[in-house]
Protein backbone atom coordinates (compact mmCIF):
# COMPACT_ATOMS: atom_id res chain seq x y z
CA UNK A 1 0.00 0.00 0.00
CA UNK A 2 1.26 3.53 -0.76
CA UNK A 3 2.19 5.75 2.16
CA UNK A 4 0.66 8.78 2.12
CA UNK A 5 2.94 11.78 1.96
CA UNK A 6 3.70 14.29 4.97
CA UNK A 7 1.86 17.32 1.72
CA UNK A 8 -1.26 14.97 1.94
CA UNK A 9 -1.32 14.22 6.01
CA UNK A 10 -1.01 18.16 5.89
CA UNK A 11 -3.93 18.25 3.39
CA UNK A 12 -6.21 16.35 5.18
CA UNK A 13 -5.59 17.95 8.42
CA UNK A 14 -6.41 21.38 7.09
CA UNK A 15 -9.34 19.83 5.29
CA UNK A 16 -10.20 18.39 8.69
CA UNK A 17 -9.94 21.83 10.80
CA UNK A 18 -11.95 23.78 8.05
CA UNK A 19 -14.61 21.30 8.59
CA UNK A 20 -14.29 21.49 12.56
CA UNK A 21 -14.89 25.14 12.24
CA UNK A 22 -17.41 25.35 10.02
CA UNK A 23 -19.33 22.86 12.74
CA UNK A 24 -18.56 25.23 15.45
CA UNK A 25 -19.90 28.15 13.56
CA UNK A 26 -22.85 26.51 12.68
CA UNK A 27 -23.41 25.62 16.45
CA UNK A 28 -23.04 29.16 17.42
CA UNK A 29 -25.55 30.01 14.50
CA UNK A 30 -28.77 28.44 15.49
CA UNK A 31 -31.14 27.90 12.30
CA UNK A 32 -28.58 28.56 10.09
CA UNK A 33 -29.52 25.71 7.64
CA UNK A 34 -32.74 28.13 7.41
CA UNK A 35 -30.60 31.04 6.94
CA UNK A 36 -28.48 29.65 4.48
CA UNK A 37 -31.55 28.05 2.38
CA UNK A 38 -32.45 31.79 2.22
CA UNK A 39 -29.42 32.88 1.18
CA UNK A 40 -29.19 30.29 -1.78
CA UNK A 41 -32.83 31.76 -2.80
CA UNK A 42 -31.13 35.32 -3.05
CA UNK A 43 -28.44 34.02 -5.18
CA UNK A 44 -30.87 32.28 -7.34
CA UNK A 45 -33.41 35.82 -8.12
CA UNK A 46 -32.44 38.51 -5.46
CA UNK A 47 -35.63 40.58 -4.53
CA UNK A 48 -36.15 44.34 -5.52
CA UNK A 49 -34.87 46.75 -3.12
CA UNK A 50 -37.61 48.50 -1.39
CA UNK A 51 -40.33 45.61 -0.75
CA UNK A 52 -41.91 45.10 2.51
CA UNK A 53 -40.25 42.58 4.48
CA UNK A 54 -41.63 40.19 7.06
CA UNK A 55 -39.43 38.48 9.43
CA UNK A 56 -39.83 36.43 12.36
CA UNK A 57 -41.00 32.92 13.97
CA UNK A 58 -43.16 30.43 12.58
CA UNK A 59 -46.27 32.63 12.58
CA UNK A 60 -44.02 34.27 9.56
CA UNK A 61 -42.95 31.11 8.14
CA UNK A 62 -46.17 29.18 8.09
CA UNK A 63 -48.22 32.11 6.33
CA UNK A 64 -47.70 30.34 3.02
CA UNK A 65 -49.96 32.20 1.21
CA UNK A 66 -48.78 35.31 2.44
CA UNK A 67 -47.63 36.56 -0.55
CA UNK A 68 -50.85 35.80 -2.60
CA UNK A 69 -52.79 37.66 0.00
CA UNK A 70 -51.05 41.12 0.12
CA UNK A 71 -50.02 40.14 -4.46
CA UNK A 72 -50.40 44.30 -4.47
CA UNK A 73 -46.83 44.38 -2.82
CA UNK A 74 -43.54 43.44 -3.20
CA UNK A 75 -43.47 40.90 -0.07
CA UNK A 76 -40.04 39.22 1.30
CA UNK A 77 -41.31 36.66 3.89
CA UNK A 78 -37.77 35.45 6.03
CA UNK A 79 -39.76 33.75 8.86
CA UNK A 80 -38.08 30.69 10.71
CA UNK A 81 -39.82 28.72 13.19
CA UNK A 82 -38.71 28.30 16.96
CA UNK A 83 -36.91 31.98 16.63
CA UNK A 84 -36.36 34.56 18.96
CA UNK A 85 -35.70 38.12 18.71
CA UNK A 86 -31.98 37.69 19.58
CA UNK A 87 -32.05 35.58 16.52
CA UNK A 88 -33.42 38.32 14.55
CA UNK A 89 -30.83 40.82 15.53
CA UNK A 90 -27.71 37.95 14.92
CA UNK A 91 -29.08 37.31 11.09
CA UNK A 92 -30.18 41.10 10.79
CA UNK A 93 -26.52 41.23 8.44
CA UNK A 94 -28.31 37.98 6.20
CA UNK A 95 -31.98 38.43 5.79
CA UNK A 96 -32.78 42.34 6.76
CA UNK A 97 -30.16 44.45 5.93
CA UNK A 98 -29.09 43.62 2.48
CA UNK A 99 -32.79 43.98 0.84
CA UNK A 100 -32.92 47.52 2.56
CA UNK A 101 -37.06 47.25 2.33
CA UNK A 102 -39.45 50.23 2.07
CA UNK A 103 -40.81 48.65 5.16
CA UNK A 104 -39.78 46.18 7.94
CA UNK A 105 -42.61 44.02 9.84
CA UNK A 106 -41.01 41.74 12.64
CA UNK A 107 -42.63 39.23 15.30
CA UNK A 108 -41.00 37.17 17.97
CA UNK A 109 -41.66 36.92 21.67
CA UNK A 110 -43.56 33.69 22.20
CA UNK A 111 -40.21 31.83 22.01
CA UNK A 112 -38.70 34.41 23.63
CA UNK A 113 -40.91 33.69 26.83
CA UNK A 114 -40.94 30.04 26.54
CA UNK A 115 -37.35 29.98 26.70
CA UNK A 116 -37.26 32.02 29.74
CA UNK A 117 -35.55 35.45 28.86
CA UNK A 118 -37.38 38.12 31.09
CA UNK A 119 -39.45 40.97 29.43
CA UNK A 120 -37.23 43.60 29.66
CA UNK A 121 -33.78 41.31 28.11
CA UNK A 122 -36.79 40.83 25.21
CA UNK A 123 -37.00 44.56 25.20
CA UNK A 124 -33.66 45.17 25.14
CA UNK A 125 -32.83 43.06 22.14
CA UNK A 126 -35.50 44.50 20.72
CA UNK A 127 -33.73 48.09 21.21
CA UNK A 128 -30.32 46.98 19.65
CA UNK A 129 -32.71 45.24 16.63
CA UNK A 130 -34.17 49.11 15.94
CA UNK A 131 -30.40 50.95 16.51
CA UNK A 132 -29.01 48.72 13.95
CA UNK A 133 -31.70 49.17 11.29
CA UNK A 134 -32.27 53.21 11.93
CA UNK A 135 -28.54 53.52 11.31
CA UNK A 136 -28.22 50.99 8.20
CA UNK A 137 -31.64 51.12 6.82
CA UNK A 138 -32.66 55.06 7.79
CA UNK A 139 -35.37 54.81 5.09
CA UNK A 140 -36.95 51.76 6.26
CA UNK A 141 -39.59 52.09 8.64
CA UNK A 142 -40.14 49.49 11.33
CA UNK A 143 -43.43 47.75 12.57
CA UNK A 144 -43.41 45.53 15.62
CA UNK A 145 -45.83 43.05 15.15
CA UNK A 146 -47.22 42.11 19.18
CA UNK A 147 -46.97 38.99 20.19
CA UNK A 148 -50.48 36.76 19.81
CA UNK A 149 -52.50 35.07 22.27
CA UNK A 150 -53.11 31.55 21.93
CA UNK A 151 -54.59 28.25 23.61
CA UNK A 152 -51.32 26.75 23.86
CA UNK A 153 -49.33 29.13 25.93
CA UNK A 154 -52.29 30.41 28.08
CA UNK A 155 -49.80 29.65 30.82
CA UNK A 156 -47.95 32.40 29.73
CA UNK A 157 -51.08 35.06 28.63
CA UNK A 158 -49.58 37.45 31.77
CA UNK A 159 -46.19 37.73 30.20
CA UNK A 160 -47.47 38.16 26.65
CA UNK A 161 -49.72 41.15 27.89
CA UNK A 162 -46.96 42.61 29.28
CA UNK A 163 -44.53 42.26 26.31
CA UNK A 164 -47.22 43.58 24.59
CA UNK A 165 -47.18 46.74 26.43
CA UNK A 166 -43.14 47.05 26.66
CA UNK A 167 -43.37 46.94 22.81
CA UNK A 168 -46.86 49.41 22.92
CA UNK A 169 -44.39 51.93 24.96
CA UNK A 170 -41.12 51.36 23.20
CA UNK A 171 -42.86 52.28 19.88
CA UNK A 172 -44.11 55.66 21.56
CA UNK A 173 -40.68 56.37 22.75
CA UNK A 174 -39.63 56.13 19.00
CA UNK A 175 -42.23 58.17 16.97
CA UNK A 176 -41.75 58.12 13.26
CA UNK A 177 -39.12 55.61 13.41
CA UNK A 178 -41.12 52.79 15.22
CA UNK A 179 -45.05 51.64 15.11
CA UNK A 180 -46.71 49.10 16.78
CA UNK A 181 -48.81 46.43 14.98
CA UNK A 182 -51.99 45.42 17.69
CA UNK A 183 -52.68 41.82 16.40
CA UNK A 184 -53.13 40.63 20.39
CA UNK A 185 -56.11 42.34 20.75
CA UNK A 186 -57.55 41.93 17.73
CA UNK A 187 -57.73 38.14 18.13
CA UNK A 188 -60.04 38.26 21.21
CA UNK A 189 -63.99 38.89 21.29
CA UNK A 190 -65.63 41.92 23.25
CA UNK A 191 -65.16 40.10 26.55
CA UNK A 192 -61.75 40.24 26.01
CA UNK A 193 -61.73 35.97 25.44
CA UNK A 194 -59.82 34.53 22.69
CA UNK A 195 -62.00 34.25 19.47
CA UNK A 196 -62.77 30.25 18.90
CA UNK A 197 -61.71 28.67 15.32
CA UNK A 198 -58.47 30.70 14.99
CA UNK A 199 -55.95 27.20 15.00
CA UNK A 200 -54.92 24.77 13.70
CA UNK A 201 -54.71 21.26 15.56
CA UNK A 202 -51.87 22.12 17.93
CA UNK A 203 -53.84 25.24 19.47
CA UNK A 204 -50.56 27.41 18.73
CA UNK A 205 -50.42 27.94 14.76
CA UNK A 206 -52.73 30.22 12.90
CA UNK A 207 -55.23 28.73 10.24
CA UNK A 208 -56.51 30.84 7.66
CA UNK A 209 -59.15 32.28 10.24
CA UNK A 210 -56.48 33.77 12.54
CA UNK A 211 -54.35 34.77 9.06
CA UNK A 212 -57.85 36.68 7.94
CA UNK A 213 -57.50 38.74 11.24
CA UNK A 214 -53.37 39.56 10.75
CA UNK A 215 -54.00 40.34 7.23
CA UNK A 216 -56.70 43.12 8.20
CA UNK A 217 -54.96 44.45 10.68
CA UNK A 218 -51.30 44.60 9.24
CA UNK A 219 -52.83 45.98 5.49
CA UNK A 220 -53.56 49.39 8.05
CA UNK A 221 -49.91 49.84 7.97
CA UNK A 222 -49.04 49.01 4.41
Amino acid sequence: MRSISFMGVLILMVQLLICTGLQAQDQDRPFSTEINAFLERDRVSFPKKGGVLFVGSSSIGGWVDMEDRLRDYAIIRRGFGGSTYSDILLYLHDIVLPYRPSKLFLYAGENDLVQGKAVGSIITTLAKIHEVVKKELPYTDLYIISAKPSIKLQSYQAEIAELNRRIQAFALTQPGTVSYVDIYNAMLDPDGNLKPGLFISDNLHLNAAGYDIWEHVIRQFL
